[in-house]
């Protein structure tokens, strides 16, 4: 008996096939006649057209990308949205036997291919684009697929990982306690993802890597109440990153790019460590900034030579110009080492020092509604020092910390220090607020001029 998510007339007819470009496709649930339309499994039929799968089980939604097309579909519902446009269907996706089927024809003409019904031999003949490129240009027809590189992956994963007619061949790999790679061949071993998943308490993260005839990369940002994607590839000069096609805000889109290319990062050194150094991106034409190279890990004074950029600031005077300022016009007592100014906006609590016996400044920003804290601290001829702290509604903590080297805010390499996608944003949003406060209190100084950027 054939069990589906809504009472709809259902047929389940094991001689129906589905050909892509001449190849039969395999199902390990055979395609359903329902309401006249041939329904497939939506995994497989995605994934046979180089498109990546991404099921939120909360709405019963299906994302699904593939260059600069985005397909989403809802289970039992009549519309399905390509880039945002409505398009109404005969029959919705559903559930058969625990597996989501939806109807080919429609997917298969909204990632632009021909779709045509063999009713003599009960197939459905999917043709693509790519059989009519002209032979010529073997990089659209190979690839990647097949390269020394490639094969070694494949192969990799085929030995690791574990079989399923869905999937293809995958396995998974712990890195942390929030994070997850996920590798994966497909049934047809022509196309490799490398997937890598951070789940927090209040967001998903998933950054997916697809290889085959070409590079092509797709994000995913899900919190409680959004939810941002994007989707690009590195056919540029450089074969750094660039968007095809993605919903979020400008303020938005910046941190999902600054995540793709750490992600890249992540994927790169798996790579290397894996394969030692034999196999790594650059193999794939793909080029990304690596943050992790770092020199000059200690502040210096500008020379006094002529030619020293006086535009430049000099992170030790405006220490010696804050510190004074804090001596200057906040409270102190003859019992205390501390020179202070405290301020409340109603959820957040500022608090601004200099200890006189450590020659130490303090900024720390309390948000009292979120139970967070950041707290910065700057030492002469030192590198700033940063913590971020947040209590969550179970108990948990997160806790990160790092230093702004040249600048930039690195993470400390400790044990308890963990940096999530918002982190970096979150630390950048507290300082903006606390030098905007400094300015209430008359001291006009910029966390730039003090070795910190906020961009």
């Amino acid at each position: 008996m054939l069990i589906t998510s809504a009472a709809i007339p259902v047929m389940a007819d094991e001689d129906i096939k589905v050909k892509l470009d001449g190849n039969t496709l395999s199902f390990d649930v055979p395609p359903q006649i329902i309401n006249d339309r041939t329904m497939v499994p939506l995994r497989a039929i995605f994934e046979a057209l180089g498109a990546s799968v991404d099921w939120n089980q909360q709405t019963k939604t299906v994302t699904s990308v593939k260059g600069d097309t985005t397909i989403k579909l809802t289970i039992d519902s009549n519309t399905m949205y390509v880039n945002g446009n409505a398009v109404t269907l005969d029959t919705p996706a559903c559930v058969v036997n625990d597996r989501t089927l939806v109807p080919v024809r429609a997917i298969s003409e909204a990632y632009n291919t021909t779709v045509d019904w063999d009713g003599n031999n009960k197939t459905v003949i999917i043709s693509s684009n790519s059989q009519t490129e002209p032979s010529s240009q073997s990089i659209e027809t190979s690839g990647y697929i097949g390269s020394q590189a490639f094969n070694k992956l494949k192969q990799h994963i085929m030995n690791n990982g574990t079989y399923s007619a869905d999937n293809g061949y995958s396995y998974t790999e712990k890195l942390n306690d929030k994070s997850n790679m996920c590798l994966t061949v497909n049934s047809s071993g022509q196309k490799i993802d490398l997937e890598l998943i951070t789940t927090d308490f209040n967001y998903t993260g998933k950054t997916t890597l697809s290889i085959d005839y070409s590079t092509f990369l797709g994000t995913l940002f899900r919190s409680s109440d959004a939810e941002f994607y994007m989707t690009g590839g590195f056919a540029t000069a450089d074969r750094t990153f660039k968007k095809f096609a993605g919903n979020a805000p400008s303020s938005i889109e910046k941190e999902l790019l600054a995540n793709v290319n750490d992600t890249l990062g992540v994927f790169d050194n798996y790579l290397k460590l894996t394969f030692n150094g034999d196999v790594s991106l650059s193999d794939f034409d793909i080029a990304y900034i690596d943050s992790t190279q770092k020199t000059n890990t200690n502040i210096t004074k500008p020379s006094n030579s002529s030619t020293t950029n006086n535009n430049t600031s000099d992170p030790s005077s405006s220490y010696e110009k804050f510190k004074n300022e804090l001596i200057a016009k906040g409270n102190h007592s003859n019992d205390s080492k501390l020179y202070a100014l405290m301020a409340d906006d109603g959820q957040n609590q500022f608090f601004f020092s200099y200890d006189i016996q450590d020659e130490e400044i303090s900024i720390l920003k309390e948000d009292t509604k979120n139970e967070s804290a950041v707290l910065l601290t700057i030492t002469e001829n030192e590198n700033p020092h940063v913590i971020y702290r947040r209590t969550f509604s179970n108990g948990s903590t997160e806790i990160f910390s790092g230093n702004y080297i040249n600048s930039k805010l690195v993470q400390e390499a400790s044990s308890h220090s963990v940096m999530t996608a918002s982190s970096p944003l979150i630390i950048s949003i507290a300082l903006k607020l606390s030098e905007l406060q400094l300015k209430k209190f008359g001291i006009d100084i910029t966390m730039e001029e003090l070795g910190v950027s906020t961009d």
